[in-house]
């Protein structure tokens, strides 16, 4: 028996040697008997642990550990038992607190709400908890042995695998956002905090990941952070290497049991040498600690790692107290030195685990409490728990688990507490009442636990309360979007970055005719009409390197091989760093619109009547072909205007008069050569832009194409219509010139060619040019003509052809022009028609013969000419009233002259006014008898008083049987209606003679007088009484 043994049995060796084993080890003497007869059979025993007692005297809580073998003789004879002891009750008591730790820390993990997973440092999973496998889809035994990066997103590893690299060498713990991919295929986004366990060396043991699903949100609810295990310093004082130091802390003496723990002599320990002993982790605390002690005079207390001999580590605990003098200075500083390596290694395996636990239950997001099972007490709860609902820790610690809900809950929530429990069970929703009243929502996952050594439950419950709500606004957000789509006209789709459609509203299928699956067919790039593409990449373009918004409109391919427009909106999602990974946008049915669009754009350069380009088309081709025009040639401008269009439109109506428009446009479009352009300028005005022309011959080649084809009889309705066109045309040979002088040029040449008997073409020439500004002058000088007394009247007489006696007076308009002098009416009337001045001329005209005729003798009357302007002019009737009123003049001395194309328009006005004159007492004349459309349907339904026949009969006689016939059928038919006739332009004696055998009533001419002043009407008159002054001489 050795002396640590007679120390365990408690009583000197000598003692014990000879007697029974019963007496010398009576507390194991019944576990170690069986033992010892095995072994003086032959049988090798190691390591039997005796537990319970001590070994001298019976005593709970020791634990021994034994070892038994045979001592034989020198002839291998058993002579005996050699054994070993060993107290292990310290180490045993370690490893039993290390088992409840990890008991708890295990159930912790299981019934903890976020998913949890250990691998070792290649990645291989060791533990996972239930979380973590709903997480990823998979079951336990599936799991244990699968690497992480098994279950990791393809595109997610590469990053995986070297922040998990950087783990396993540095141990320094890391966040991230990645993507799980189950079994079935799923993506589930998860949050992943990585850490690492450490070895009581502090070297990287073990990896663990608390994983969070993220997909719904996508954010890390709260990433837990794993802080740095600290080591208590609590042990019993038990010296066992003394060292003694001076007041400075210099060493000066240590216990040679100091070599044979660390294995260094006391040169190296000596003076301060010993701090290059302590480890570079401990080195700074253990010399901040023994500074601040030698500093205050406190006693010392410390524990760091020494290097051995070998250069490992042991972990030992150094403390000491100072020795003062009577002054109470420090003399000596006595000190102790102790091997705490397995406590310290043992503490370290219990402090991770309590650390885990302490990690997951007071730091996690989620609120977690545990209450006893039987009572009902709250007997732990974590920060997130009395952050969520307001309480203390210690009010918290004083309630029930009743406590926390509402009245009305507490008797299913007794019903739930007490229903059979079998590992981990979700519950709720449960309300829960927060410290100011209120009532939150919360699903509940519970499990059962052992907490100090008592039944209990572990609660873990999330907030659901904002959850539910927007659930519920998301339902009710998800209706209204629904009902909005389908209200809309806008049609959502989701994109990739790279454009490709992930998904579209149904909508687009039911436009386009397309299949769900494909609704683009084979892309939309595809699909887009070719002439939209380039524009759509433009924009797709833009909106990726600006991030604005897209707003394009295009036209895509529909079912049927048709194009349907739309416009596309759309905006992209960027990652972090500005990278596109989303494209969210509407596609709006525009189709409609846009052919609107089209169609009055179509209209804003197009005549709505012939859909030929109008005039603002055609001064924009023209200016393009004047920019065009090359050396050498030449560029025609064709103005057409249709000869009888208005006596077409007159006669037969405006609705013919349009049909007749639509015809010429047609044989217009149909007869101009490429690259020319025909527009319709106004009424039945046309236009032609020929370029290319390499001679003029081709311009004057096209004008007599145009007015041979629309001298053909035209078709309106079964009544056969001629129109008939002139042609004007301006030749240009160089650019430059204007658009509107090269129109104005052809439009003179086309007023020449109607001028020169219509049915023609004339080109421009200059002097033509001279003669416009003669006009245009005459224009200018016409409307101040009236005010500054330059018209006068000339009148002719209308001699009785039997009688010889002036009958009546034809009022003749002149113009004495103060530069020009006399200007013939033939060249102003027209002029003042054309810009309405005629109707205040005509009106001058009336009163101004009206005063003059009222002092000619009885019953001379006066003639006015009215043109079809001022018939048409509703002041026509007050006029004339106005001018007999104010001269005296007896209406029926008033004769009016009005042409055929007045009675051409036969509508309910002309005869409503005709009438009005006649019931007024004035005669109504029909001037120009013959010429024109006349008709003598017109005597017959106005009320025609006399008939002026044309001077172009007059001039046939006395020889031309053909004039005397007409003239000879006018005034039979005349007679017999009782109107009068009156011959024109009787200049012979011949001529009169004629007239009178044929029975006209009267005749004038320059036989009898050309047109005289007013002031010689009177000697006139007198003249025309004798009979032998009836004609000139």
């Amino acid at each position: 028996m050795n002396r640590r043994l007679a120390e365990m049995t408690g009583q000197p060796a000598e003692i014990s040697i000879g007697c029974p084993l019963a007496e010398v080890v009576p507390g194991v003497a019944e576990q170690f008997e069986p033992a010892v007869r095995r072994a003086m059979r032959g049988e090798q025993i190691a390591d039997i642990e005796l537990l319970g007692t001590q070994i001298g005297r019976i005593s709970e809580g020791r634990t021994y550990l034994v070892s038994l073998e045979p001592a034989r003789s020198e002839g291998g004879e058993i002579i005996g038992v050699l054994c070993s002891a060993l107290d292990i009750t310290d180490r045993k008591q370690a490893e039993k607190a290390l088992r409840e730790n990890q008991e708890r820390l295990s159930n912790l993990i299981e019934q903890a709400a976020v998913g949890i997973a250990q691998t070792d440092l290649r990645g291989y999973l060791l533990l996972v908890n239930d979380r973590f496998c709903e997480i990823v889809g998979r079951e336990r035994e599936a799991l244990l042995g699968m690497r992480m990066q098994d279950i990791t997103h393809p595109d997610d590893r590469m990053g995986n695998i070297s922040l998990f690299r950087r783990l396993a060498e540095t141990g320094q713990p890391f966040s991230l956002e990645k993507r799980y991919v189950r079994p079935d295929g799923l993506v589930v986004w998860v949050s992943n905090y990585v850490s690492a366990t450490r070895d009581p060396l502090g070297d990287p043991q073990f990896m663990v990941a608390i994983v969070q699903d993220i997909t719904e949100r996508k954010q890390a609810e709260a990433a837990l952070s794993e802080s740095e295990i600290h080591y208590q310093h609590a042990t019993e004082l038990s010296p066992h290497i003394p060292w003694i130091a001076d007041p400075d802390g210099q060493i000066v003496e240590v216990s040679p049991q100091a070599n044979s723990v660390l294995g260094v002599p006391f040169e190296e320990l000596a003076g301060q040498g010993w701090l290059r002993l302590v480890h570079p982790d401990d080195l700074q605390t253990a010399e901040v600690t023994w500074a601040e002690a030698l500093r205050s005079g406190e006693r010392l207390d410390m524990e760091f790692r020494a290097r051995q001999a070998d250069g490992g580590y042991r972990w030992v605990r150094s403390r000491a107290a100072p020795r003062r003098n009577a002054q109470g200075c420090i003399v000596r500083w006595y000190g102790t030195m102790e091997d705490v390596h397995d406590r310290k290694q043992a503490e370290a395996s219990l402090a991770e685990s309590e650390a885990a636990f302490r990690l997951l239950f007071h730091s996690n997001p989620v609120p977690m409490w545990v209450y006893d099972q039987a009572t009902l007490n709250l007997l732990e709860t974590n920060d997130a728990a009395e952050q969520a609902y307001g309480w203390s820790r210690t009010a918290l610690l004083s309630m029930t688990v009743l406590d926390l809900a509402p009245a009305d809950q507490h008797e299913r929530l007794r019903q739930a507490i007490a229903e059979p429990r079998c590992g981990r069970r979700i519950s709720g929703p449960w309300k829960i009442t927060r410290a100011r009243g209120d009532v939150r929502l919360v699903e509940a996952s519970s499990y059962s636990i052992d907490f100090s050594g008592r039944p209990a439950v572990l609660v873990a419950a999330w907030d659901i309360t904002e959850r539910l709500r927007m659930e519920e606004a998301l339902r009710e957000s998800e209706e209204n979007h629904r009902y909005t789509i389908e209200l809309s006209p806008q049609i959502p789709w989701v994109a990739d970055a790279s454009g490709e459609t992930i998904a579209i509203s149904p909508r687009w299928s039911q436009i386009m005719g397309m299949p769900p699956d494909k609704p683009f067919g084979d892309g939309w790039l595809a699909a887009l009409h070719p002439d939209d593409l380039p524009g759509m990449k433009a924009a797709w373009s833009h909106a990726v390197s600006s991030g604005e918004p897209q707003d394009v409109e295009a036209r895509f391919r529909v079912a049927d091989g048709s194009y349907r427009w739309f416009r596309s909106r759309a905006a992209a999602r960027r990652d972090k760093t500005g990278r596109v990974i989303r494209w969210y946008g509407t596609d709006e049915d525009v189709h409609e619109r846009k052919l609107a669009e089209q169609q009055v754009a179509h209209m804003a350069y197009h005549d709505p009547l012939t859909d030929l380009a109008n005039r603002r088309l055609f001064y924009q081709q023209l200016e393009q072909a004047l920019a065009e025009l090359r050396p050498g040639e030449y560029l025609a401008v064709h103005c057409i205007d249709l000869d009888y269009f208005k006596t077409v439109n007159d006669s037969l109506g405006h609705i013919a008069g349009d049909a007749l428009l639509r015809q010429a446009a047609d044989r217009l479009r149909g007869c101009i050569p490429g690259g020319s352009l025909v527009a319709r300028i106004g009424g039945d005005e046309f236009a032609i832009i020929q370029a290319g022309i390499k001679v003029p011959d081709d311009a004057a080649a096209l004008a007599r194409r145009i007015t041979k084809l629309l001298d053909k009889d035209f078709q309106i309705d079964g009544q056969r219509a001629v129109a008939g066109a002139s042609v004007g045309i301006a030749l240009i040979t160089e650019g430059g010139t204007a658009p509107e002088e090269v129109a104005r040029k052809a439009d003179i040449a086309l007023y020449r060619a109607k001028a020169d008997g219509r049915g023609t073409f004339r080109f421009f020439e200059r002097s033509m040019d001279e003669e416009v500004r003669r006009k245009q002058e005459l224009r200018i000088g016409l409307r101040s003509a009236l005010e500054h007394g330059e018209l006068e009247l000339h009148f002719q007489p209308l001699v009785g052809i039997e009688a010889g006696e002036v009958t009546c007076f034809e009022a003749l308009l002149r113009w004495r022009h103060p530069e020009h002098g006399m200007i013939s009416p033939a060249e102003f009337v027209p002029i003042a028609e054309e810009t309405g001045m005629i109707v205040p001329m005509g009106e001058w005209v009336l009163r101004t013969a009206c005063h003059e005729a009222a002092r000619w003798p009885q019953p001379i009357r006066v003639a006015v000419n009215l043109s079809p302007i001022q018939f048409r002019n509703p002041g026509l009737l007050r006029a004339m009233t106005s001018a007999l009123a104010e001269s005296g003049l007896e209406a029926g001395r008033l004769e009016l002259e009005i042409t055929e194309s007045v009675l051409l328009n036969d509508d309910q006005p002309n005869h409503e006014v005709l009438h009005e004159l006649s019931r007024l007492g004035t005669r109504i004349v029909l001037d120009d008898f013959g010429t024109g459309f006349s008709s003598l349907s017109y005597v017959l339904r106005f009320p025609i008083d006399k008939i002026k026949i044309d001077r172009s009969f007059v001039t046939g006689l006395p020889d031309r049987r053909e004039s005397e016939a007409v003239i000879s059928a006018v005034v039979s038919m005349s007679r017999s209606l009782g109107i009068s006739v009156t011959a024109e332009g009787v200049e012979t004696a011949g001529q009169l003679e004629a007239l009178r055998r044929l029975g006209c009533n009267d005749a004038q001419g320059y036989l009898f007088s050309r047109p005289v002043r007013a002031a010689e009407v009177a000697a006139l008159v007198d003249k025309r009484r004798r009979p032998e002054d009836l004609v000139v001489r």
